[in-house]
């Protein structure tokens, strides 16, 4: 309303899309019936507390063909709405996991054909990351188009391979020369211990053990990186919370996890740049380092593409992988199971993560697989 001639809206919806309330989702999805326009008809009380929403919000890119939550499909019957007229129609269901930025960039391009004026510009160089590792986000993130209000884009590097921000300075990520890597992937094999949720969050233990070791090698070989470390899953950020705090490097203070006050000092008498968490807060930051937890770790049969939700959960988000593997400038170590990448389910579903851990196991220029 304060604009006098246009409105510039800038954003990126490749990342981290709208995201619905599990409530109102649900509210949505639900067929119509007579008493719902009836305004002499009461339901129950729509109530929301925060509990329902910690760890349950839909991400609006798992809300599949058929509406349901991918990232729960194991709670769902899998029926298609689109076999029932009473539910949503496939035009809603669009609405649904589309966001209003995306629509409006659609909805841009489709008058740019009609009257040939430029209405979308693409910023399609990037100057955060090792080209090697720009190279991989855009081919899977970016070039890919997805219609003709959506086409792809080449994302470029502004940057020169030897730039000295990508230099991370970390001697246990270097390659036998002694140059510093720019994508690693440690296995922690399936029998090293197994997934589990104990409540509505995936964890593994083991593989939080690793990721903190990890982060305190990092720590301890370098005063002046900064980390990030990246889950899928919130429990999954607690247990490595917790695999620190038995190594005394983190503590909770006022019910907040954080380095423990020894650690988080530098011996110049800076603060340790880290952060842990979900990937839904970490948009739009970056990190020398990022260690990316992939917590799922199981053998579950799949004979077609809707079974990939029982195995690869929130990890199909390409939103979320988007994020995840496009916050380092440096260097991004994958910590997790990698034979649930490795076959031909894990090529299909998770394209990037297999190419990322082939890269790692041939040895490619700049990659390694560290056990």
């Amino acid at each position: 309303a304060q604009a006098k001639r246009r409105i510039v809206l800038v954003g990126d919806h490749r990342q981290l899309p709208h995201m619905l309330e599990p409530k109102i989702h649900e509210a949505l999805l639900r067929p119509v019936s007579p008493s719902d326009d009836d305004p002499n008809s009461h339901g129950e009380p729509f109530d929301v507390s925060e509990s329902d929403v910690e760890e349950s919000d839909v991400d609006a890119s798992d809300v599949d063909a058929s509406g349901v939550d991918a990232s729960d499909v194991e709670e769902q019957s899998g029926s298609s709405l689109s076999s029932d007229p009473e539910t949503l129609d496939a035009l809603e269901r669009q609405a649904l996991q589309e966001s209003l930025f995306q629509r409006l960039i659609r909805n841009a391009r489709t008058m740019e054909r009609r009257d040939g004026q430029p209405r979308v510009v693409a910023l399609d160089c990037q100057y955060r990351m090792h080209p090697r590792l720009g190279d991989l986000v855009s081919r899977h993130f970016y070039e890919q188009s997805h219609g003709p209000g959506d086409p792809g884009i080449e994302l470029t590097s502004g940057l020169s391979p030897d730039f000295h921000g990508f230099q991370h300075g970390q001697s246990r990520f270097c390659d036998g020369s002694g140059q510093p890597l720019q994508g690693v992937w440690i296995d922690v094999p399936r029998h090293a211990g197994h997934e589990h949720r104990p409540d509505r969050s995936w964890l593994r233990e083991a593989e939080a053990a690793r990721v903190a070791q990890t982060l305190i090698d990092l720590l301890e070989d370098s005063n002046e990186c900064s980390v990030g470390v990246i889950s899928f899953y919130g429990a999954q950020v607690l247990a490595i919370w917790r695999a620190l705090r038995r190594q005394g490097y983190a503590e909770v203070v006022d019910e907040v996890w954080q380095l423990a006050a020894e650690v988080a000092e530098t011996p110049t008498g800076g603060r340790r740049q880290v952060r842990i968490g979900t990937i839904d807060a970490f948009q739009g930051l970056e990190f020398d380092v990022v260690l990316l937890s992939f917590t799922r770790s199981n053998r579950r049969r799949v004979r077609k593409e809707t079974d990939w939700p029982h195995r690869f959960g929130h990890l199909l988000s390409r939103h979320r992988r988007c994020v995840a593997m496009s916050r380092q400038k440096a260097l991004l170590v994958v910590v997790g199971d990698a034979a649930m990448v490795a076959d031909a389910v894990g090529a299909a579903a998770l394209p990037d993560l297999h190419e990322l851990h082939r890269y790692c196991k041939e040895g490619r220029d700049g990659f390694a697989l560290q056990q």
